[in-house]
């Protein structure tokens, strides 16, 4: 896709009509014949469209509305712990270079080793720090610092530079 047509926002057909409710929408494009049903991702995406976003700003928007963290790591004795869901939970903004997110509910956590138990993990935190970041138009970067932690692991403290 092109830059322009990424930054472009979606233009809905005069011909497409909608109902909504709590479990999605239905659209019927009465010009051409069709009809779509939605979930609520997808009615989601659908008001975003209607509000005149641009494919960029839906996106990103989802990412923040709708993802899904996954992390791993492996010990010193070579056993890999998969960690599924371990930072999303109740998101505070304390200031504007500060996010505090309390892990709720813990993650799911699987092992590559038989002998280690898989189940649910522990309450934590994940603190994140934006040390530098900019737009698109001057130069779309962020640097950010990331400080982990749960009740049975020692913190975890991380530098992210996404390119």
């Amino acid at each position: 896709m092109s830059e322009q047509m990424n930054n472009s926002a979606i233009k809905v057909a005069k011909g497409v009509r909608e109902t909504v409710n709590q479990d999605g929408a239905v659209l019927l494009d009465i010009e051409q014949g069709l009809c779509f049903s939605l979930n609520p991702v997808g009615t989601r995406i659908w008001e975003m469209i209607k509000d005149g976003r641009s494919v960029d700003e839906i996106a990103d928007a989802l990412e923040e509305e709708f993802r899904f963290d996954t992390f791993w790591q492996t010990n010193n004795s070579g056993i890999t712990e998969e960690d599924y869901g371990g930072a999303k939970g109740l998101e505070l903004i304390p200031a504007e270079r500060v996010e505090v997110i309390f892990v709720a509910p813990p993650a799911y956590l699987v092992h590559n080793n038989l002998a280690v138990q898989d189940g649910f993990g522990d309450w934590g935190f994940l603190l994140k720090y934006r040390i530098l970041s900019s737009n698109e138009e001057h130069g779309k970067y962020i640097l950010t610092a990331f400080f982990f932690h749960r009740n049975n692991h020692n913190g975890i403290f991380s530098v992210r530079f996404p390119f």
